[in-house]
């Protein structure tokens, strides 16, 4: 009974090993593979059509929201929003029947 747990736990032990040594590999090729597209990246960012494309979206968008994923909106939207003046917000909410403060209610 001894022996035959000496050898499962041998057996357990090689089958850790063995997992261990597959999970070194595995992290090597995640870190070569983190490396590789990280300099990628920064290939990519450093190309003259990435600045014209950022140049592009900072020329004809606004951005909304917080942080480099936010929202974007062009700016001729924008620019048409601005334009509109209380005085035709106000006729165009008569034209769609909003004459008094309680047709809010």
């Amino acid at each position: 009974s001894v022996l035959l747990n000496k050898t499962r736990d041998s057996r357990r032990i090689a089958s850790l090993e063995a997992d261990m040594q597959r999970i070194r590999v595995a992290e090597r090729n995640f870190n070569e593979d983190i490396a590789a597209f990280n300099g990628e990246l920064s290939w990519f960012h450093s190309c003259p059509s990435f600045r014209k494309a950022q140049e592009h979206v900072a020329e004809h968008w606004v951005s909304l929201g917080s942080g480099e994923h936010g929202l974007y909106v062009p700016r001729s939207e924008i620019e048409e929003d601005e334009a509109a003046t209380f005085e035709s917000m106000l006729a165009e909410m008569k034209l769609d029947g909003f004459d008094s403060p309680a047709a809010f209610h």
